[in-house]
């Protein structure tokens, strides 16, 4: 799965894995120029063919080899001696006549029974005898063919029934090809670039690799261009692919999410730009230089820099950048982690490791016994530390002993034979040993069968669960894919129901609920999964001529997580599919930032064309650049229009002024950087109509410090800070200025402040959340808060479910101080498939905690918060709704109308923001027909309000009454305002 889009956007992710393995495929640039560019051969014990057996543990544990047991099964009858039912039928292969040799099986929960089946005649009958009453799954499969099985109606004893034929499909090779071609920024062949396709994260790929980071049935195929800078990728699965292009002297690029469907030749074509370095040395504690590992992050999109390892004596160089602000991470076995920001190109960076602590620890099983085949895997209570975790084997005596930096860590534990232990807490302390034992629980179990609409067997669904929290990410130990007869299994569950989704290239995906069990009582589950759509067309100019290499990005309404992009063709065209059967935004460009874009009711099974016409880049911005009221001369200025960010580059003149052209028409946002780095932000709109716009960008002079520190005085790096409006009200977009992130110091320094009455905001998941008092900052002034610090955070651990006890996926849980005060801004804290979340970074103390999840009421309660943490569990019921209309007085529809809901008690009803809400935050705008809806709301009663520039409200807010279940209509009414 890619590292989804919408953590580069909001810049939240902190790089915190444990990376020891550089390059462990050789598809870094080479540190010389390539020779003749002939294309490399990569190894196959690495490339493999991305087969999704998970390491120590077969995916389908317990299944059968129809052509191994249909070798001894008889053949045209059996009796399984089980009860009085006789079932009999017929196996015909699709397009042809009847199947002969065919291995017809019930599924059985006694597993002697359910290992015997019966070979079909050269007619392609069968007759099996002795099932016992009710409804059983009859299963036909065949060397060379699609398995298939149907579900037959409640049996009766004494009765002789005949089933419908079972048809069996002829397998296809489903295996695809990807071409790349590489060129630098001028159109010219890179020979030699080094290309990567990945189902995992490819920066994760490069820095410690499948096998490493103990991630599950990754696809992945490397190579190196030609010649005339191209490559193809035989034999490719199709599947969701990070492709990313690097070569020596030029820029690193990622296409993240693209899809490679069966049956296509997928076509990508990178052109790099050159790069820029960082240089520094990484040190110890004693300034004493060490081996380690580097990466880096553009800022503000957080894309990742290609992995480097510093030498012997510390130094590196951080190859492969695009100019402008990083976040350099650097690690080293035992020494610890760090990060601190830094320019490119730049040189003198220093990274100063902390040091680590030693954690040991010794893994029993229920009797007391050591679990030698096993492994554990650390990872922290910090945003993507479960996504860039790594496993580490346990030995033959059950023990083992990890390096690790200082904080609280979680370490989990599963072994090969499927069991998986809850999450042990440890405490790290710098030079310290914590130890540590863990006993692993028994077996459960969820087995099923994956079929399509048609009753075949799917091969190569992904069946797992989705863990919550920043981000939801599929689970690497509860993970199955389906083996050539569509048959999974998931071990190690906990007890309880479990929601499990299925996900597989050709088809939508989907979820579905299951009870984990002992493997002796585990019947198969029956997943269906139903046909993907597909959507296609072309990208334009603004006159009619196609375009090509155009990002084009499709979202799920309401979801990022889910969002996929593909590149346009030479003809402008444009592929993505399979996808799921629901509303979808489609646009040209980065998500978010969409330069055209339509929304579209996708249909499974069907094709559904969308073409998109690009806005004409004849947009005009002129500006000024003032620092202190005076001319800011020689500021750097980046204009990011609808394409991308830094589609257009200026630097002020002697009078503070600049000139940026070829900008897409309509909206642009604007940075300048004076000369010392102060900076400010602005936006515009480029109307249609004249072309141009200007702009004033007023940089303040003023300067913010601080130094965060945790509870025994160590600076914290990778605090994310900024400083808040605190009169703004929620939603305003002067609320707040995000600040630096913190470096191996943990000093918060912001030039360029603007004068006026602010409050710093700190938040580091492993500590507790910060607000300061409010404070004054004058024009030209400087405020130092001194030395700040952050207190070690509670949790809150708990399930939710509904009002008939399903778990409830993407449900975001927050908490409020008493005074009603948010503490979070936006939270992580979100349920996965289990139903599970966990709430971090508050203080001991009393809260009100809230719980909220599209299509239910929302549960809110007070809760008593222990040092230690505490469990909480949420029930939610259903949610009630409002239907809107909102008119003018003059019997017209009003569309982008805001609407406002306000509570019994007055108060503006908001919901939290969250990494599953993030595009439907509760703030709710009318569509162009002037009608809205607002689920999700508790039974009672609201008074709702609209607002539109140019109109008010014709009289007071209305009143309404929600009731659980139900949608309340509701009209309001403008009128425009007076000129």
């Amino acid at each position: 799965m890619s590292k989804p889009t919408v953590f580069l956007l909001l810049g939240l992710a902190v790089l915190v894995g444990l990376f020891f393995a550089v390059d462990p495929l050789g598809v870094l640039p080479d540190s010389k120029p390539a020779g003749d560019g002939a294309s490399d051969s990569v190894d196959d014990a690495l490339l493999g063919d991305g087969s999704g057996t998970k390491p120590g543990l077969a995916t389908t544990e317990g299944g059968v080899d129809p052509l191994t047991a249909a070798s001894r099964d008889p053949e045209g009858e059996i009796d399984l001696g089980l009860g009085p039912v006789v079932v009999f039928g017929q196996v015909d292969q699709l397009d042809g006549g009847p199947l002969g040799g065919a291995r017809v099986s019930v599924e059985l929960l006694d597993p002697e029974a359910g290992e015997r089946g019966v070979r079909t005649r050269p007619d392609g009958m069968y007759r099996i005898r002795g099932l016992p009453e009710g409804v059983h799954t009859v299963v036909a499969a065949h060397k060379g063919f699609r398995a298939s099985s149907l579900v037959t109606q409640p049996l009766a004893a004494e009765t002789e029934t005949e089933l419908p034929k079972l048809v069996l499909e002829p397998r296809k090779d489903e295996r695809t090809n990807v071409q790349v071609l590489v060129t630098d920024f001028e159109g010219r062949a890179l020979p030699g670039a080094k290309i990567l396709i990945t189902t995992m994260s490819w920066d994760m790929h490069l820095a410690a690799g499948p096998d490493v980071a103990g991630i599950p049935g990754v696809r992945f195929k490397a190579g190196t261009t030609d010649a005339e800078g191209r490559v193809v990728l035989d034999a490719v699965e199709p599947d969701e692919y990070d492709v990313v292009a690097s070569a020596t002297g030029y820029a690193t690029e990622s296409r993240d999410g693209v899809l490679v469907a069966a049956g296509t030749t997928r076509r990508i074509v990178f052109r790099l730009d050159n790069s820029v370095t960082i240089q520094g040395r990484l040190t110890g504690p004693e300034n004493e230089g060490v081996r380690g590992m580097i990466m880096g992050m553009r800022m503000p999109t957080w894309a990742s820099s290609l992995p480097a390892q510093s030498s012997a004596d510390g130094t590196f160089v951080l190859d492969g950048l695009k100019p402008g602000d990083h976040m350099v991470v650097g690690y080293a076995e035992g020494q610890g982690q760090t990060m601190a920001p830094a320019k490119a190109p730049g040189t003198g960076l220093t990274l100063r490791l902390a040091g680590a602590g030693t954690v040991k620890g010794r893994v029993l099983d229920t009797e007391g016994e050591p679990v030698a085949t096993a492994h554990v895997r650390p990872f922290q209570s910090t945003y993507f530390s479960y996504w860039y975790s790594q496993i580490f084997p346990v030995g033959p005596d059950g023990t083992f002993t990890l390096s690790l930096p200082k904080g609280d860590w979680e370490l989990r534990v599963e072994a090969d034979d499927g069991r998986v232990s809850e999450d042990t807490k440890v405490k790290v302390e710098i030079g310290e040993t914590s130890e540590v034992e863990i006993t692993m629980p028994p077996i459960l179990v969820v087995r099923g069968i994956v079929v399509d609409s048609d009753g075949r067997h799917v091969e190569g669904a992904d069946v797992y669960v989705m863990q919550g929290g920043f981000p939801p990410t599929p689970s690497r130990e509860f993970w199955a894919r389906s083996d050539d007869e569509g048959r999974f299994e998931i071990a190690g569950l906990p007890a309880g129901s479990v929601g499990l989704h299925v996900d597989h290239p050709a088809y939508s995906k989907g979820t579905f609920e299951a009870v984990a069990a002992p493997r002796e009582k585990a019947a198969a589950v029956r997943v269906v999964v139903t046909p993907g759509a597909i959507l296609e067309g072309t990208v334009s100019d603004s006159d009619g001529n196609p375009v090509a290499g155009q990002q084009v990005t499709a979202m799920p309404e309401g979801s990022y997580m889910e969002s996929v992009a593909t590149w346009t063709s030479a003809d402008g065209r444009y592929r993505l599919a399979p996808l799921d059967a629901k509303k979808w935004s489609i646009g040209v460009g980065p998500l978010g930032a969409p330069s055209a874009s339509e929304s579209v009711n996708l249909v499974g099974g069907a094709t559904s064309v969308v073409n998109l016409t690009l806005p004409a880049t004849t947009g005009v911005l002129t500006g000024l650049v003032r620092i202190g009221g005076a001319p800011a001369v020689g500021a750097e200025v980046v204009v990011s229009d609808a394409r991308d960010i830094g589609s257009g580059r200026a630097t002020t003149d002697e009078e503070g002024r600049f000139r940026v052209e070829g900008l897409a028409l309509g909206p642009v946002r604007v940075s300048a950087t004076a000369p010392g780095g102060a900076r400010g932000n602005e936006s515009v709109s480029i109307p249609k109509d004249s072309g141009t716009a200007d702009i004033t960008i007023d940089i303040g002079t003023a300067t913010f410090r601080a130094r965060v520190v945790d509870g025994d005085g160590t600076p914290l790096s990778g605090v994310f800070s900024n400083l808040e409006n605190p009169e703004a009200t929620q939603g305003e977009d002067a609320r707040w200025r995000p600040l630096p992130q913190t470096g191996a110091d943990g000093v918060i320094l912001a030039t360029g402040v603007a004068p006026g009455r602010w409050r710093l905001r700190a938040s580091e998941s492993a500590h507790a959340n910060y607000l300061s008092q409010p404070f004054e900052i004058a024009e030209g002034g400087t405020v130092d808060l001194g030395t700040i610090v952050m207190r070690r955070a509670a949790e809150i651990r708990g399930r939710v479910t509904d009002d008939v006890g399903s778990v409830v996926e993407n449900a975001t849980a927050s908490v409020k101080r008493p005074n009603g005060e948010p503490v979070f801004l936006f939270s992580t804290a979100t349920t996965g498939s289990d139903g599970r979340f966990v709430l971090r970074g508050i203080e001991a103390g009393s809260y009100r905690l809230r719980v909220e999840a599209l299509g239910h009421a929302p549960y809110e309660a007070p809760i008593e918060v222990p040092e230690e943490g505490v469990e909480a569990n949420a029930v939610l019921p259903r949610g009630g709704g409002i239907t809107f209309q909102v008119r003018s007085t003059d019997d017209e529809p009003v569309g982008s109308a805001r609407l406002v809901l306000y509570d019994a008690a007055g108060q503006v009803v908001m919901r939290t923001l969250s990494i599953v809400n993030f595009t439907d935050s509760g703030v709710r705008y009318t569509g162009p027909d002037g009608t809205a809806v607002i689920d999700d709301l508790a039974a009672g009663g609201y008074r709702v309000a609209a607002e539109r520039d140019g109109y008010e409200m014709d009289g007071l807010p209305v009143a309404v009454n929600v009731q659980s279940g139900e949608r309340s209509p509701v009209q309001i009414l403008l009128r425009k305002k007076a000129e």
